[in-house]
């Protein structure tokens, strides 16, 4: 009897795990390896700034150094310019102070919905992103964000650390008394996936 017993204890248990989308998908699923150094086209953002290939790019540039990394933007205009073959956003001069044409805010897209945003960016970052040791990507779930996420100074709403919900709905943030990291998220099967960040410094 006590091994019947535990036979149905067993039978219950592995039901009950196969049967929990978020243990399995969230907490069981190991995330992907970090994804190597890209040779044409890498994005790292540390502490609220941003390199490619190891140049700095604001926020705090000239939109001028943009243009020379990644060619003529889809969209140029006095407050915004946009790459959307690239997944790459900007906002100029919108900080008191700044001269025009300065980037103050940027944003890079993880992954695109063309059928449900047809004048939304066209293409991801052809690229690598990583925010903080956290690497962005197509299909990346906010939980392993998270858990890669490096940077004790970046609070969420209400406090601790790394990401929480922001007050803003589909978004995720965290801030430091410099900037703002905003993830814009959509929700499958109870798991959050990121679909793109912005930084926003105060």
């Amino acid at each position: 009897m006590p091994k019947l017993r535990r036979v149905v204890i067993l039978v219950g248990v592995a039901f009950a795990l196969s049967g929990c989308d978020w243990l399995k998908n969230d907490v069981l699923e190991l995330p992907p390896p970090h994804p190597p150094p890209h040779p044409k086209h890498d994005l790292v953002i540390k502490d609220g700034k941003g390199y490619y290939n190891g140049t700095f790019i604001g926020p705090g540039v000239h939109v001028a150094e943009w243009k020379r990394l990644f060619g003529a933007p889809s969209l140029d205009a006095s407050t915004l310019a946009v790459w959307t073959n690239l997944g790459l956003r900007v906002l100029l001069a919108r900080k008191p102070g700044e001269a025009a044409g300065t980037v103050s805010s940027f944003e890079v897209a993880v992954e695109v919905f063309p059928v449900a945003d047809p004048q939304d960016f066209k293409h991801a970052f052809p690229g690598r992103v990583v925010l903080d040791e956290a690497p962005l990507y197509k299909g990346v779930k906010m939980v392993h964000v998270n858990q890669f996420f490096r940077n004790d100074a970046c609070e969420p709403p209400g406090g601790g650390v790394r990401f929480g919900e922001s007050a803003l709905p589909g978004h995720y943030e965290c801030s430091t008394s410099a900037y703002t990291y905003w993830l814009d998220i959509y929700q499958e099967r109870r798991s959050v996936f990121v679909r793109r960040l912005a930084i926003q410094p105060k």
